[in-house]
């Protein structure tokens, strides 16, 4: 048996859905009032609203929309990607306030919208207007490897000798190595970027 790590998802996560609407004070009454979803940011043009059981968001905009946002971790990449997988282009990528954006058309005529937060999330004052763009700042977590070794059945990990702990391997070597991985913390906990 051999290791072979298993190709990353392109998409995270839903990001949005985003409706089109004529009136943005009239939309910000009616979805908090109405039907209970709480307004967590807005700016001249657009809103969001909550989602109770999700961070995604519901989004409501003057200019654009229907559409679904999709998360990922590089929008350029990204973009790179769906056009070698077949897919064409609808709209190259372009700066957002929050990071990147950019649209493509899959094989069946499906318009994906992407962005990712490369440049941060929204900050709000108290009555949730948009004020700025809090800087992207992935936590990290620290990770030791010690002693991996290579098997004809696969990748297999030891614990640290009391010498690797000290950070010296046979000989002498340095065996200890320090690795900070990104993490993406969510209401279900942490998991790596």
């Amino acid at each position: 048996m051999t290791y072979e790590a298993a190709k990353k998802p392109l998409f995270r996560k839903l990001d949005n859905y985003l409706l089109r609407v004529s009136d943005l004070e009239e939309a910000i009454s009616f979805y908090p009032d109405r039907l209970g979803h709480a307004l967590i940011w807005r700016d001249a043009e657009a809103a969001g609203f909550a989602l109770p059981e999700t961070d995604a968001e519901l989004v409501v905009h003057l200019r654009i929309g229907p559409e679904t946002d999709i998360l990922v971790d590089d929008v350029d990449a990204a973009f790179r990607e769906l056009l070698a997988a077949a897919e064409k282009a609808v709209e190259p990528p372009f700066d957002i306030a929050i990071g990147r954006c950019a649209r493509v058309c899959d094989p069946f005529d499906n318009v994906l919208v992407i962005l990712d937060q490369s440049k941060g999330t929204f900050t709000t004052d108290e009555e949730q207007n948009v004020i700025g763009v809090e800087p992207a700042r992935y936590p990290t977590v620290d990770i030791h490897l010690s002693s991996a070794i290579s098997r004809r059945n696969g990748l297999r990990w030891k614990r640290p000798s009391s010498a690797a702990k000290a950070g010296k391997g046979q000989n002498g070597a340095v065996a200890n190595v320090l690795f900070k991985i990104p993490v993406h913390i969510s209401k279900y906990g942490r998991f790596p970027r």
